[in-house]
């Protein structure tokens, strides 16, 4: 679950393993009715979901890939990048990183 600390912005993620499908899976939902859904692999001490790529409110084609690192200090960097072309070039949305509370 997360809450914006700018506004009323508020949603909550799914996050699984599909063992059908032999993938990590997460179901991104916000208070606004946007469902984000994402697909990927735990490798290389990372883990890498992407989207299709989906109209954005604009009607423009968009494809969501996050990554997370599992940093050497115990931290976990979230690196959250869009592509409008496909995969071919990605720029950041959110560039992030979460310590464990003490």
């Amino acid at each position: 679950n997360w809450k914006s600390f700018e506004s009323s912005y508020s949603g909550t993620s799914y996050n699984f393993y599909d063992k059908l499908d032999k993938k990590w899976k997460q179901v991104w939902v916000d208070n606004q009715g946007t469902v984000l859904e994402l697909k990927g692999e735990f490798k290389n001490n990372k883990m890498v979901l992407v989207s299709e790529s989906k109209p954005d409110q604009n009607g423009n084609l968009v494809m969501n890939r996050i990554t997370w690192f599992n940093n050497d200090d115990g931290t976990v960097r979230q690196l959250w990048e869009q592509s409008g072309d496909g995969g071919l070039a990605f720029t950041t949305s959110f560039d992030g990183l979460y310590r464990r509370r003490k």
